[in-house]
Formats: structure tokens, C-alpha cells, sequence
């Protein structure tokens, strides 16, 4: 085996954290080869770039799903689009930000299939509820009534994607826009309203408590 072959071998477990590391630090011409050589359908590679970019995947599917299974599903599916995204990487960003992008629009697009599905067989549709940050983020104060994923799950589902986005993945408005397939102005209209409803329910059950007999409708 050549010693270039050795260079795509997965590293020790003892020195993957230190792999992970560099690549969320950059891109070096070994790390670039590596990711190539996943496109093309080298196993060990494969099997490298999805060790490395596992937890970042799994990051963006728990912020964008409602529960564990979804987001379990959604993170196997977008693991498989960054393997088959490999080979267009160009190194101009870190792995760990590419990945992470590849991964949002995947997640995004498997969930949208998966209301498609239940559309089709007459379910009734219900909102993404979504796994985001600490609710001073939204500016909606240290404490809510009943858990921000709820008050999520109670918005049309663009607005909460949007509001998931911004203020649990960090993502800009023309980030958004592009992933959404939207342009800026929705975007911005999207946030804005969404916050709207949410600062407005929030402090209306502040003052009159949560709804009582399951979450409002």
C-alpha cells in the first residue's frame, strides 16, 4: 500500500478529536484530498469524513427537529448528502462549515419530504417543533410560561425554520434566504412576524397563564 493510501486511513481513535479540531480550524491540502476521495467513493475515507462531521450533522438535525427519531432519521439522510456533496468541495471553507451547510438544506428537505408523505396520506399536518437556543436569544425574557419549543411548534412552519436559523444555527439573513429558497425581504418578514407572535404569546399567558387541556390551538 502506498504511503499517499496510508494518508486516507481514518486516524486512531486517541488522535480524533484532534482531527476534528483541525478541521474546523481550516482546510490543508490533506484534508481537501480526503474529502475528494469521499466523493469518489473511497470507503476509509468515507468513513472518515463521516466520523468527522458526525456531530456537527447531528447538531443541525436535533435544532431542526421535534424529537429524537426525527431527528436520528434526518441526520442519516444528511450524512449521505454530505458523502455525495464530497466531491464539489472546494476548500474554501473549513470541512466542519460546509458540512454543516450541506447538512441544513438536507435536514430542511427531508422534513419537507416527510410532510409531503403525510400530506399525501391525509394525516393531519402538524408544526416542526424544533430543538433551539436559550429564550434570551429571542429576547423574550429569562423565563416563559411553557417550553420555547412549544411556542415554536405554534407558528406556520417558515417562520419557525427561520427563527431556528438565525438564532440557534447562526445562520445571516441572505444564509436563510438562500437554504429557504426565499429572497431577503421574506426572510427579514418571516423573523420579524414570527418574533411578533411569539413576544405577544408569551406575554399574554405571563399574565393569564398557559392554556389548560393541552397546548393551545
Amino acid at each position: 500500500m502506498t504511503a499517499s493510501a496510508h494518508a486516507l486511513d481514518p486516524p486512531p481513535a486517541a488522535n480524533r478529536r484532534e482531527q476534528v479540531e483541525k478541521i474546523a480550524a481550516g482546510c490543508d491540502e490533506l484534508t481537501l484530498a480526503r474529502v475528494r476521495a469521499a466523493g469518489g467513493g473511497d470507503r476509509r475515507a468515507q468513513r472518515w469524513l463521516a466520523e468527522a462531521v458526525l456531530a456537527d450533522v447531528r447538531t443541525v438535525a436535533r435544532s431542526l427537529s421535534r424529537c429524537s427519531v426525527e431527528a436520528d432519521d434526518a441526520s442519516q439522510f444528511a450524512i449521505i448528502q454530505v458523502l455525495r456533496a464530497a466531491a464539489q468541495f472546494e476548500g474554501r471553507s473549513s470541512v466542519r462549515h460546509w458540512a454543516r451547510r450541506v447538512a441544513t438544506l438536507a435536514v430542511l428537505k427531508h422534513h419537507r419530504r416527510v410532510r409531503a408523505r403525510q400530506a399525501r396520506e391525509a394525516l393531519e399536518p402538524s408544526a416542526t417543533i424544533f430543538e433551539t437556543s436559550p429564550p434570551s436569544r429571542l429576547e423574550l425574557g429569562d423565563t416563559l410560561p411553557r417550553s420555547l419549543r412549544e411556542y415554536l411548534a405554534e407558528l406556520p412552519t417558515e417562520q419557525a425554520e427561520a427563527l431556528v436559523l438565525r438564532h440557534a444555527l447562526g445562520y445571516s439573513v441572505a444564509e436563510i434566504a438562500e437554504l429557504t429558497d426565499a429572497s431577503p425581504n421574506t426572510v427579514k418578514s418571516r423573523l420579524r412576524l414570527g418574533t411578533k407572535q411569539l413576544r405577544r404569546r408569551v406575554r399574554q399567558e405571563t399574565l393569564l397563564g398557559p392554556p389548560t387541556g393541552g397546548r393551545r390551538r
